[in-house]
This record gives structure tokens, sequence and C-alpha cells, in this order.
């Protein structure tokens, strides 16, 4: 295969996990059961790191994460919602890694200084 028709399939697998990215989160908000379950447990983690602060975090609140946490492990949607969020983190920070490569630079590095303040 030239390098032209691998560069071309990789930048079609490239644009397949940004599409199942966009596609993936409409999914979830479609889901009463899988939009409800991401934003208890959602909810739930801002709630335990307040507990943390105040020092009032008790076993009762593990077991209820833990519980909450198998059960979006555990919906389809949910871990799709997952996997395609985890597909684009690798694909940009790949970009990053060319980019840098190409420049002589830590190109995320970069862009972290900027945003920061």
């Amino acid at each position: 295969m030239s390098s032209h028709g691998a560069a071309s399939t990789e930048g079609q697998a490239d644009l397949e996990a940004l599409r199942q990215a966009y596609l993936a989160e409409p999914a979830v908000v479609a889901d009463g059961r899988a939009y409800a379950l991401l934003r208890a447990f959602i909810g739930f983690q801002g709630e335990l790191r307040q507990r943390q602060i105040q020092g009032t975090f008790t076993g009762a609140d593990l077991e209820h994460l833990g519980q909450l946490q198998a059960d979006v492990q555990a919906n389809a949607v949910i871990a799709e919602f997952f996997r395609a969020q985890q597909e684009v983190t690798l694909y940009v920070q790949e970009i990053n890694r060319k980019i840098s490569s190409l420049r002589g630079l830590d190109f995320a590095g970069l862009a972290r200084v900027a945003g920061c303040c």
C-alpha cells in the first residue's frame, strides 16, 4: 500500500473516532436511565469532594460510590460514551505528539501554560 493510502486509512480511522464521540453524548442523553445514572454519579462525586474537605466522608459514602460505579460500568450506553471519550483523548494526544515532533517542542505543554491563570 502506498504511504498516501496508509495515511488515508489512518485519517478515516481518526474521523471515525471523532464521529463516534460526537454521537455518544446524545445517545446518553436520549437514554433516560443512562442519563439519570450518569448525572447521579457525577453529582455524588461532587458531594464526596465536599465531604472530604469538610471531614464528613463516611464508609457508607464509599459503599454508595462503589455501587454507583458498578452501575455506571454495567450500563452499555455509558460505557460506549466513556470509550468514545477515551478514543478522542488518545487521538488528541497523538496529534500533540506529531506537532511536537515536527516542531521540536512540547506543543501540549505550550497550550497548558497559555491556558493557566
